[in-house]
């Protein structure tokens, strides 16, 4: 591992700090707005199923007229799934949470790792036969065990380590990685194989602090259904 990276206890301290920061400040802000809706919710809109709910005794006949309140009255069943948030939230921010900690252990140790990779790669290449398919042989090789045992010797035996490890190995499109000096080989008719290590470690780097950034898809779409779902309700209840 390069000298200039961090150590691997400074990151796993780091990575540590920004889960439980995201996981903690992301579930309290989630719980609080999902809370505030649905209370507004269940005050200002007329709901007429809430009495008969409450007089619905138990058992599986209580269990079928429960839910015959509840298909009668969309209102009310709109107001119960708003209250569900407060459990979607926490979820979320334990996604993001974990990724940011990956992004962390990623973005401190992408180089050394990238080295370890292409190394791998052109190892694997030069005890290849020369063939039309040594890349496609190649790709069949770089299994999760074979990627995920090379990074966690940069790594270490940390439990960050290991799922930095671990994503790497699932998330790292080789084909795509592999596929310009492919064409280059072709073009030129030589597999210039120690000339691949310095390209394809700074595309490697570059492209795992790219997939170990959290993406706002799951955000967008949860706040979306969110809103969605209280609009329906406003509209269904006016």
């Amino acid at each position: 591992m390069s000298s200039s990276s961090p150590s691997l206890v400074h990151t796993a301290l780091k990575a540590s700090g920004a889960f439980l920061f995201t996981l903690l400040s992301g579930s309290i802000l989630g719980i609080v707005a999902s809370v505030g809706v649905a209370w507004w919710y269940w005050g200002h809109i007329s709901i007429g199923g809430g009495p008969a709910l409450a007089h619905v005794g138990g058992g599986g006949l209580g269990g079928i007229l429960a839910l015959a309140v509840l298909l009668a009255q969309p209102a009310l069943l709109i107001a119960l799934l708003l209250w569900l948030f407060i459990l979607v939230y926490p979820a979320l921010s334990f996604f993001y949470g974990w990724r940011r900690a990956l992004q962390k252990v990623v973005e401190a140790h992408s180089l050394p790792l990238a080295e370890r990779l292409s190394f791998l790669v052109v190892e694997r290449l030069a005890s290849l036969p020369a063939s039309q398919d040594r890349i496609g042989l190649l790709r069949k090789q770089l299994s999760e065990d074979a990627v995920s045992g090379t990074l966690a010797s940069a790594l270490g035996d940390s439990s960050w380590a290991r799922r930095a490890a671990r994503f790497a190995a699932r998330r790292l499109p080789w084909a795509d990685l592999l596929a310009d000096w492919e064409a280059q080989t072709a073009a030129s008719g030589e597999a210039d194989v120690p000339a691949l290590a310095p390209a394809l470690s700074a595309r490697i780097a570059k492209k795992l602090n790219e997939i170990a950034a959290p993406s706002s898809v799951p955000l967008i779409v949860v706040a979306t259904a969110h809103a969605a779902l209280l609009g329906l309700g406003i509209w269904l209840a006016g």
